[in-house]
């Protein structure tokens, strides 16, 4: 693999646009707000637009294999996605983020994130925006890859793993069904665990992105959107099922699930 990879960074070397004339944000700056935004409901990154290097852990291979089976592991359509944990697994709030590339045809390719797996430790260089569905309260900040020009990733390293998650509860995430910013922002794009849950909202549908949902017994729900081709059973044209799985039964109590924060409108 070393090989492989020395070799490729060779012939992309005279082609391909390095990343050193944008300046470097920490996972934190970039994800971080101060509470008067908070409580006014605006949980949209200060560095909107910015084009930025952000050096970070990676949390999830975009393909299940670049050379084999490159379907994906995190369904975002045609675009791959993974999400970036800060280096220090000391950091506990601000310190994930969302990473999507937009074009994954052709010279685009050159950036490399194809490549990518658990535990990298990269920089990688695109432009802040926020993802807003239509219909949705707040939304989530990304980093998208910068592919004109490609700019390729730089691979630093690997971590033994990916680090445990961080402990939350659903009452800091949501009040009710609705975000709570003042506690849950800071968990967005972040790998986490919630213990002793209880399902709702069983949905079978094949169409369905939100196949459950989990709720703490005091009025607090949020639902679990299908990202991971592990456990989804969408078919048709969004069909990126990786295996063959249920949503549990409404009622069933999880000792504990585990997944990466998606902080707007109720959504995990």
């Amino acid at each position: 693999m070393k090989t492989k990879l020395f070799l490729v960074l060779i012939m992309i070397a005279g082609t391909f646009t390095l990343a050193q004339n944008y300046p470097h944000v920490s996972i934190r700056d970039l994800q971080f707000l101060p509470d008067d935004s908070l409580s006014a409901g605006r949980d949209a990154s200060l560095h909107i637009g910015d084009t930025v290097q952000v050096t970070g852990v990676v949390m999830v291979s975009p393909v299940v294999d670049p050379t084999f089976d490159r379907r994906p592991i995190m369904w975002a359509g045609a675009r791959w996605q993974t999400y970036l944990r800060d280096t220090n697994y000391a950091a506990v709030d601000w310190a994930g983020i969302n990473i999507i590339q937009n074009d994954t045809v052709g010279a685009a390719q050159g950036t490399l994130m194809d490549l990518l797996d658990t535990a990298q430790v990269v920089t990688i260089t695109g432009v802040v925006d926020e993802f807003v569905s239509p219909g949705q309260v707040g939304g989530q900040t990304q980093i998208n890859v910068l592919t004109n020009p490609v700019t390729p990733i730089q691979f630093l390293g690997t971590k033994p793993n990916r680090g445990e998650p961080v402990e939350v509860t659903i009452s800091e995430l949501n009040n009710g069904l609705a975000a709570n910013y003042l506690t849950g922002e800071k968990y967005e794009g972040m790998y986490v665990i919630i213990r002793n849950v209880i399902t709702s909202d069983r949905s079978t549908s094949t169409s369905s992105s939100t196949p459950f949902a989990i709720n703490d017994g005091l009025g607090n729900k949020m639902f679990v959107h299908d990202q991971s081709g592990y456990f989804t059973i969408r078919t048709g044209s969004s069909d990126h099922r990786l295996r063959n799985w249920s949503p549990p039964l409404d009622g069933t109590t999880i000792q504990y699930i585990r997944g990466v924060i998606g902080h707007f409108s109720s959504d995990m």
